[in-house]
């Protein structure tokens, strides 16, 4: 071989080589491009709040029939009868109905902690039990509001309140008096909630304006 063609075979030799170092570098360079795409992919959206997710509030509802900060009967998952004057039955549910059978202004002094002196109204609530079966009501629950923002009262275990107590028999009914603090001015807008039955529903009776 003469020494033109023994030049020539080693460029070409050498010319191989860099491309073939060349399409190796491509490719590792691809590879990494793919593998650090899967790998970016992921940690991008593993902070973020999957599709679908259903946010949880702080904010609960209980059917206890507890009195809620706003002077209401809360209540999960059942209704509220619609609202009837305060010279009214309210129907929680057939044959079981409770009215106002005496209103009266009073004074009172604070028993209980935090409980506040001063002039309030008693309002006495008949229960009827018109079903075949008894049920009791020591768990009752009446709140009171005022007002066209519905302020809450602050009600008082002094005389003469007497909440509900015990078992209602069937066919019979109960008097209890609830009484709470309400501004002398503000007694044309007055809103009971009743509740005798976490399982049944929340009756209104306010004043007719």
């Amino acid at each position: 071989m003469s020494p033109n063609t023994k030049r020539d075979a080693r460029a070409v030799a050498a010319t191989a080589a860099v491309a073939a170092g060349v399409l190796l570098l491509v490719s590792c360079s691809g590879s990494g491009t793919a593998s650090s795409s899967r790998t970016t992919g992921p940690a991008t959206t593993s902070g973020s709040t999957p599709t679908g997710s259903v946010a949880t509030s702080s904010t609960t509802t209980s059917a206890s029939g507890t009195t809620t900060s706003n002077g209401t009967v809360t209540a999960s998952a059942r209704p509220t009868r619609r609202a009837v004057p305060l010279t009214s039955v309210a129907t929680f549910s057939k044959g079981v109905t409770v009215d106002v059978v005496r209103q009266r202004s009073v004074t009172v002094t604070g028993r209980g902690v935090g409980e506040l002196s001063g002039p309030a109204v008693a309002f006495t609530l008949r229960l009827r039990n018109g079903t075949t079966r008894a049920f009791p009501i020591g768990n009752s629950v009446v709140a009171c509001s005022y007002g066209a923002n519905r302020t809450p009262c602050s009600d008082s275990s002094a005389s003469p309140a007497k909440a509900w107590r015990g078992t209602l028999g069937a066919g019979r009914s109960a008097d209890g008096t609830y009484v709470f603090l309400v501004p002398k001015s503000n007694r044309d807008s007055i809103q009971l909630q009743v509740s005798y039955d976490p399982t049944q529903p929340v009756v209104i009776l306010r004043t007719a304006r």
